[in-house]
């Protein structure tokens, strides 16, 4: 029995795309392909230590589609910014409908990797609710080559479906629910430290030459300081970054102690500590630096005390392994 081509080349690439989500997610499969979606994610976390997985409750829908080498040929592939693939306008329609994110995921054969973006964001973007009076069968849609599918993008879609159901569990913003997500290590070791635990301090790097901020956070463990987060951020400021946390110095500083002709005394003013804050470096050098102290406020107390009990009941792993992000025009993807 014959296999066309095309069917042959399907069952590729949803193999291969299997393959790689099985390492983030659980799949929910259609027993009829009726419903212009290939698959549901499930998200998981790895329970570090105790070993196995958590099942999240975040959810996403997925269409997979697949370019050819005969279609994009490799010698053609580096022409454009942007590659394209034709969608039926009824499946728009559909996918604008659904509740949830829908993502499509495109297999390109010529560099054998795969793109991800949300289509519903596409749609919002282009057309919004005027999506269900196109009259056309087909759409050429285009997405950006920097949406490769890679760790980070899963990351993304699990973080954005999880955010309705952080919103409803602990009462908060959408906004809120992002840095929950974002930062629950950084909580998770600012709290510990306030009931007796590890001290945790925050390495704030002011770059001049660079246009970034970066923020160390750490503990202090068996007589060394180690990392919890390294944080890098285009543009980034304290108070902006971390707006849940209240700061000041980890010690305190002797302003006569210091030699003026070798370390510059810089001082930051916290509009939300109400406080100033001194560090080394001044604006004469690439940057300065400002060694503080974390604490929690009122709210974030509140999600720390939350988070703890998600974990006792498996609803959530935070994971202890230390972790760096990077907050970047360039980092940007279309989910």
């Amino acid at each position: 029995m014959k296999i066309a081509e095309n069917k042959d080349f399907e069952h590729r690439y949803l193999q291969k795309f299997k393959q790689i989500a099985s390492g983030y997610a659980e799949f929910i499969e259609y027993e009829n392909d009726c419903a212009a979606i290939d698959l549901g994610l499930q998200f998981t976390l790895s329970r570090e230590g105790n070993g196995g997985k958590v099942v999240t409750p975040a959810r996403s829908w997925v269409q997979l589609k697949g370019i050819t080498n005969k279609k994009l040929p490799l010698s053609s592939y580096d022409e454009n910014e942007e590659l394209s693939l034709t969608l039926e306008v009824s499946h728009l329609q559909f996918w604008f409908h659904c509740e949830g994110p829908v993502y499509i995921v495109v297999y390109v054969e010529c560099i054998d990797e795969f793109f991800v973006f949300n289509i519903v964001n596409w749609i919002n973007e282009k057309y919004g609710e005027k999506i269900y009076d196109l009259e056309q069968k087909t759409k050429k849609v285009s997405f950006h080559k920097r949406n490769k599918l890679d760790s980070n993008s899963f990351e993304r879609m699990r973080v954005k479906s999880t955010i309705p159901s952080i919103m409803k569990a602990f009462n908060v913003s959408e906004s809120e629910a992002f840095l929950i997500m974002r930062d629950d290590q950084i909580i998770k070791k600012v709290y510990a430290s306030s009931l007796g635990g590890n001290d945790v301090r925050c390495v704030y790097k002011d770059w001049i030459s660079k246009c970034r901020s970066e923020f160390y956070f750490e503990e202090f463990v068996d007589g060394e300081w180690k990392s919890i987060r390294k944080h890098w951020e285009w543009g980034g400021d304290l108070e902006g970054s971390f707006p849940y946390l209240n700061f000041d110095n980890f010690e305190d500083i002797e302003i006569d102690s210091f030699d003026f002709n070798e370390n510059e005394l810089d001082e930051l003013y916290l509009e939300k500590s109400k406080k100033t804050v001194f560090g080394e470096g001044g604006w004469t050098g690439e940057f300065r630096e400002f060694v503080l102290k974390p604490s929690l406020d009122k709210a974030s107390t509140l999600w720390a005390e939350r988070i703890k009990q998600f974990e006792k009941l498996d609803l959530t792993v935070v994971s202890d392994e230390p972790a760096w992000i990077s907050i970047a025009p360039f980092h940007v993807r279309d989910l």
